[in-house]
Parts: C-alpha cells; sequence; structure tokens
C-alpha cells in the first residue's frame, strides 16, 4: 500500500531571511555518495522553448546537519548532459538508483562541478576500477529507496498516500484556499475531472489516490492537515529575487522541521504549490523521475492534464514526442504537452506508456516480425477496455532485437479518453526504448485513418521493410475496433497457384493534381513550404520558399500520385505565422480543384494530411491492346515475365505562374434559404472543449480559419461553432441557420 499526500504548511517562526543560495551552504564532503535523481518540466501551452532534463542530488542527512532531502544541481558541460541523457534514455541510468561520488568535489553557486561522467554498475566486481577512479556515478540495482528519499513505484496498483503543500513565501502565497486545492486535486467537493478521478478511470479502479498520510505509518497529521489532503507551510524567504532550487529546498526543510520527519515519510508522493515564478521561467510545473516531489506554479496546479503528466513523471515516465520530433508534441499522450483546462482532462496514456504501466490485464498483444511474418487483428482502445470483458489486445507491441520497440494502440476517443486532444479514433504507432519496460522518451511515429499504411524501410536492418496498415475502423459500436495487419516484406502474399510465370496486366499510375497559394506578409524570406507523404517526411515532393517580395502572392502546381498520404507543412522562421501582425498573409492548398485548407495565423509550423486520386475512375486498360496514344516501353528478357508497362494518366497541366491578383479566390458561400429548402433553425454556436479550455469563442475565429475547422470531421459531428460556420458560408450539411 503507498501513500500520496498533498500538503499547504504554515511555520511562523521561521527567520527573516529572505535570499539563500543552497550551494552555499553545502560541505564538500557531503556530495560524496549523493542520490542522483533526473527533474523534468512541463512547458507552459504555447510556449516553444523546450528545456532540459535537470540531474540533482539529494544531499543525504548525515552528511547535512542532520537535514534531510535537500537537492544540489549537477552542473555538467553540453557534452556530459548527452552523455548523461544518452545513458538515461538506454535505461544505463536509473532516475533514483545511482549515487554520485567524488572525494574532492567542487561546488560554485551553479551546484556541484562534475569532473567525468563514468558510469559503474554495483555488482560486485566492479571494485578495483572505482578504486583508481576520482569522481563516478555508481548505479546500484532497483531497490526501496523511501529511506532515501525516493519513491519508485514498480507496482502501478493500490492504494497511494499524496498532499499538496501550499507555500506562504514572505511576499506571495496562490489566493486558493485549503479546501478549493483539496478539491481541485482530489474531487473533495465534487470537482469533476481530477487527478484521483483520472488516475482512478485511466487504470479502472486500480490504482487509488488516498489525500493524507497512510493510516498504518502511525504517524498523525490531523494538526495540520485543514482540508483533505492539504497542509501549509510559510518560508522565511521571498519567491521574486531567489532561484526556484533554493525555495524548493526552503519549503522541504521547513515541512520537515514542522511534521517532526523526514520527507517523504508517511507520504508517497508530496506536491508544492508556489504562488508563480519570478526568474523568467517558461514551465508549469516539474516533477523528480521516479521520486516524490513535484512542485506547480500559479494555476496550473488545478489543471488535470499538468497533474497527470507531472505525476507521470513521479511513477517513472519520460516524455513523448510528436511527428516533429519535439519533445513534447505527441497530443495523443499526457506525456506530451497535455490538456491545460481544470474540468477538461480525460485523456490518459500512449500505448507505450500503457505498456510500461501494465494495467490492462493480458490485453498486451507482442509480435516478432522475423519470426511470424504476417499478423492480422482487431484492437480496442483503453478508453474501452471495461476490465478486459472484450478480449480484445489494446496494445501490440512488435519486438526489434534492440531495446527501441514499436507499440501499437488504437487511440478510441471515449471513456476516460474521451477528450484526448489528437489522432482520435486513429490507429497510433509509437516508438519507445527500454523495450518499454523502463524510462524512456517515446515519439509518435504515425497515425492512421482506414485504408492508410505506415512503412518501416530495411526493418531492423534486414532489407525488407514492414508495413503496419489500419485496415477498417469502426466506432459504431461498443467497443469500437481497430482491424490491423502487419506485413513484413512479402510474408503476406498468397503463392502462385501454377509453376507458370503469371500474366501481368499493365500498371496504372493515376495522379491527381495539387496547388498552393502563398501570400507572404512583410517578412516573405521567412516563409517556406513542403509536401512530402506522411511515411518519408525526409523525400520533399513539392515546396515553396525564396520568397523575397512581401505582400505578394505566389501559386505553385504540381502532379502527385494517387495512393499515399501526404503531409503539407507550412512555416514561418520566425515563429509568427504569415498573418495578422506583419500583413494579411495566407495560404491556400488546393487538392483536385477543391480547397482543403486556408490558414495564415500559426506559430511556427502548421500541418495538413491529405490523400487524392484523379481521375476518380480509373479507365479500364486491355493487358492485350493498350491504347494505342500511350506508347509503353516494355524490356523483354527470355528468362523472366513480360514486364508491365507504367501508364501514367495526367491531365493537361499548366505550369507554375505568379498570381497577379492581391486576394485569393473566395469559397462560395453557402446559398441564402430558398422556398424548396427546409425551414431555418436556430443554430448553436458551443465552441470545441479545446477553445473553452483557452478561453476563445466560436465568434472570435477568423473566416479564414472557419473555412478550415467547418470541414474538420469532429466539428461536424458534434456541431462545433454552428452558426458561425454557417455565415463564414461553410455551414453543416442540410442545416440553415436562422439569422
Amino acid at each position: 500500500m503507498k501513500l500520496i499526500f498533498i500538503i499547504s504548511l504554515i511555520f511562523h517562526s521561521f527567520s527573516q531571511v529572505t535570499s539563500s543560495r543552497t550551494t552555499k551552504r553545502i560541505p564538500p564532503e557531503a556530495i560524496d555518495g549523493c542520490k542522483v535523481f533526473v527533474k523534468e518540466y512541463l512547458i507552459v501551452d504555447g510556449e516553444e522553448n523546450e528545456l532540459p532534463t535537470e540531474y540533482e542530488c539529494v544531499i543525504k542527512a548525515n552528511h547535512n546537519n542532520g537535514t534531510a532531502g535537500v537537492t544540489v544541481p549537477l552542473h555538467l558541460t553540453q557534452e556530459q548532459h548527452d552523455e548523461l541523457d544518452n545513458k538515461l534514455k538506454k535505461g544505463e541510468l536509473i532516475s533514483g538508483h545511482a549515487t554520485f561520488h567524488d572525494l574532492n568535489p567542487t561546488i560554485t553557486e551553479n551546484g556541484i562541478e562534475v569532473k567525468t561522467t563514468e558510469l559503474v554498475e554495483n555488482d560486485g566486481e566492479n571494485k578495483g576500477m572505482i578504486s583508481h577512479l576520482s569522481s563516478y556515478f555508481l548505479q546500484g540495482l532497483k531497490a526501496d529507496l523511501t529511506s532515501t528519499g525516493m519513491s519508485i513505484s514498480d507496482q502501478h496498483k493500490g492504494d497511494h498516500y499524496y498532499i499538496g503543500v501550499k507555500v506562504h513565501a514572505l511576499d506571495h502565497a496562490y489566493p486558493d484556499s485549503l479546501e478549493e486545492m483539496s478539491d481541485n486535486i482530489f474531487g473533495t467537493n465534487g470537482d469533476p475531472n481530477n487527478l484521483k478521478s483520472q488516475m482512478h478511470d485511466c487504470s479502472y479502479g486500480q490504482y487509488n489516490l488516498i489525500p493524507g498520510a497512510n493510516p498504518n505509518s502511525g504517524i498523525d497529521i490531523s494538526e495540520h492537515e485543514k482540508a483533505s489532503g492539504m497542509i501549509e507551510v510559510s518560508i522565511g524567504m521571498t519567491l521574486e529575487g531567489n532561484a526556484m532550487s533554493d525555495i524548493e529546498n526552503a519549503v522541504t526543510e521547513a515541512l520537515q522541521e514542522m511534521l517532526g520527519f523526514d520527507l517523504p515519510g508517511p507520504f508517497d508522493y508530496v506536491m508544492y504549490i508556489v504562488e508563480n515564478c519570478y526568474d523568467g521561467c517558461s514551465w508549469a510545473a516539474y516533477a523528480g523521475v521516479n521520486h516524490w516531489m513535484s512542485l506547480y506554479r500559479s494555476h496550473y496546479y488545478k489543471y488535470t492534464g499538468v497533474l497527470m503528466h507531472e505525476f507521470g513523471h513521479n511513477l517513472g515516465f519520460a516524455h513523448s514526442g510528436g511527428l516533429d520530433g519535439s519533445t513534447y508534441t505527441d497530443h495523443t499522450c499526457l506525456m506530451g504537452n497535455p490538456l491545460f483546462s481544470d474540468d477538461i482532462g480525460k485523456m490518459c496514456f500512449n500505448p507505450a506508456k500503457s505498456w510500461q504501466l501494465g494495467w490492462y490485464g493480458d490485453a498486451y498483444a507482442t509480435l516478432d516480425p522475423t519470426v511470424d511474418y504476417c499478423w492480422s487483428g482487431t484492437l480496442i482502445g483503453i478508453g474501452e477496455w471495461d476490465n478486459g470483458d472484450y478480449g480484445y489486445p489494446v496494445v501490440l507491441k512488435l519486438e526489434t532485437g534492440t531495446e527501441d520497440d514499436i507499440f501499437i494502440g488504437f487511440n478510441r476517443a471515449a471513456g476516460p479518453n474521451a477528450e484526448n486532444d489528437e489522432a482520435d479514433d486513429e490507429v497510433t504507432i509509437i516508438e519507445a526504448g527500454a523495450n518499454g519496460n523502463d524510462y524512456s522518451p517515446s515519439k509518435l511515429k504515425a497515425h492512421l485513418v482506414a485504408g492508410e499504411s505506415y512503412t518501416f524501410s530495411d526493418w531492423s536492418g534486414t532489407g525488407n521493410n514492414l508495413v503496419v496498415t489500419a485496415e477498417e475502423i469502426d466506432i459504431s459500436n461498443t467497443p469500437g475496433t481497430a482491424k490491423i495487419k502487419v506485413r513484413y516484406g512479402e510474408s503476406c502474399t498468397d503463392a502462385p497457384t501454377t509453376t507458370e510465370p503469371p500474366s501481368l496486366s499493365p500498371s496504372i499510375q493515376i495522379l491527381f493534381e495539387v496547388s498552393v497559394t502563398v501570400k507572404t506578409d512583410v517578412y516573405a524570406q521567412e516563409t517556406s513550404w513542403d509536401i512530402t507523404t506522411i511515411n518519408d517526411p525526409s523525400n520533399v515532393l513539392m515546396s515553396g520558399e525564396n520568397y523575397y517580395n512581401g505582400l505578394q502572392v505566389f501559386s505553385t502546381a504540381d502532379m502527385l500520385t494517387c495512393g499515399p498520404t501526404y503531409r503539407f507543412t507550412m512555416k514561418d522562421a520566425y515563429g509568427d505565422g504569415i498573418c495578422c501582425s506583419s500583413g494579411d498573409g495566407y495560404y491556400i492548398l488546393t487538392v483536385q480543384g477543391e480547397v482543403i485548407k486556408e490558414g495564415g495565423e500559426f506559430n511556427k509550423n502548421e500541418m495538413t494530411e491529405f490523400s487524392g486520386c484523379y481521375p476518380t475512375v480509373a479507365p479500364v486498360v486491355s493487358p492485350t491492346a493498350p491504347d494505342p496514344t500511350v506508347a509503353p516501353v516494355v524490356s523483354p528478357t527470355s528468362s523472366s515475365p513480360t514486364a508491365a508497362p507504367v501508364i501514367q494518366l495526367a491531365p493537361t497541366f499548366t505550369p507554375t505562374v505568379q498570381i497577379e491578383t492581391s486576394t485569393p479566390t473566395e469559397v462560395s458561400p453557402t446559398s441564402a434559404p430558398t422556398a424548396e429548402q427546409s425551414t431555418c433553425i436556430e443554430c448553436s454556436n458551443v465552441a470545441k472543449p479545446s477553445m473553452v479550455m483557452k478561453g476563445k469563442t466560436c465568434e472570435e475565429l477568423s473566416e479564414t480559419k472557419l473555412v478550415t475547422k467547418c470541414r474538420e470531421s469532429k466539428y461536424i459531428q458534434n456541431n462545433y461553432c454552428e452558426l458561425s460556420c454557417y455565415l463564414a458560408g461553410v455551414g453543416y450539411e442540410g442545416v440553415v441557420c436562422c439569422t
């Protein structure tokens, strides 16, 4: 049984000290043998700069005048940081299970100067090596490290005790009462979506967060616990003018003095809440990996997605990156940049993290494609797992023969995952290291709708490709299902029924037209775009760049092959889009004569996936009498079947031209209702939950954004911004709004 408790502690007899650098108070002899842990940050929604992993050391109490829990940063060069990151991702260095050793350390205001990143495993066979090292990291075996200030949760089930701490500094304290904080974190007064409820729902009741101290500990904190799972503490320093690491240490020391025991004590996890950060921070919260502590600033403590993200770090999770390769951009998973809202937070973890958690019984399947060449099966989403009643797997793991494996799931937007933020009801493909069992950053490789495939070229260096196909997706019933096929090489191809060489019909390559129109803003040279397939983002098929004329309109058109799914990426090097602070720039993506994306307001980039097929009906070509107007080139040989000619069908193509008009062709507005049309209705204008979360309304959306948003399936299915879409000329089919 584990214990989670939230502490908000007030201690009035504090020293009137307004600044204290921890590094000045730690004697050099206290460093040797300090416990190493990793601290991970969550950047604020909308911030572009990623924050690196930080490495810190927990000083032993007997080396620090009896004071436990004090942390000191490890000061690393960039090369040393990269080396430790690599060891961390490979599982060679485990946060909370390693110690740092230096008998003659140097401590500066930046922290402990690290001389070397030499890592030695504590297996009893390396004593001779250690005796010759003046500085090194020692990796211990996994064990219960609670006594040293680390909380390792190898069993992600059962009861866990949690306490929150409201921090009163000399200058600031967050205004919410302890009762309000308790409700926001545990739902003690009816909060509909919170850390406790979401952990319960995602785990189907297997993980139970309990506010307060573990009753089996024999420790009574009722004197300080003024609201369920909450206490408060005062520190003798200001938030302004002090580093957050020093503030964190001050809170730890004040708590321990007030409570009379070393943290975490009778709690599994402790959460600090400060009013804000004043040293230029861009983060919402941070937490220790395999550690008991997390810290939140301002209102971010009440956001369920932020709470779940940081708690994921406590449980041993790394971040999850998206298709663009950034650290936080997997929005199918809470370990990416999660939902930033108080009551909108029904979202769980991606297939790799779900594998690590082990919550879903025997609903995990494993495939080694080099052994079992062809696999077909049905997946369901974790949002409808329902304690395994349906008998389908929720995760398929593809073994690669290395520590980096592939995890496939069905991202069903239902139940505890109903408010997922990306790729609703699609098949998701995730890559993660450590065989999916321990800390490792995961990466979203692809998300597939029915009929789409993703190809891993040269699978595990075998020379064969591996193809994952979402053959069918059905969400009309419960549970929703995704039928997928995994094919290694040509393993799923039926063998010929005769020894005679088969007769090969001509192959038809069907093309469709794609055009991109761009009106630059004042800073035209910052603008560029490209089109690739989703399976091979390195192969640029169309692109536009080197625009040097501001406020001008340019157009490019070309033909693409029917079949693949393509990705269009609009980019702005500065990061402020092309509308509207520096001119009314815009872009228009047209496929087969239909505008499928318009925009201009974005940050560094905006991506749109599309496919097409021209002509819509493939012509019938006789294998014995090809169209005389097409002259296929055939290279016959005597030892192989006749090669199939490639017939390329393409319409008359207009070369790229520069458009001189100042505005793009506008989409025709929805016609006013006529006598033949149905009677108009009072249309709603309900905003999408993610808009509500950011304080935006449908009325605030520009016409350009509405033209794009109102074509999205999620908008249509839920009638989001129904009236605004209608007024923008892109009303939903069959809907006539009274205006």
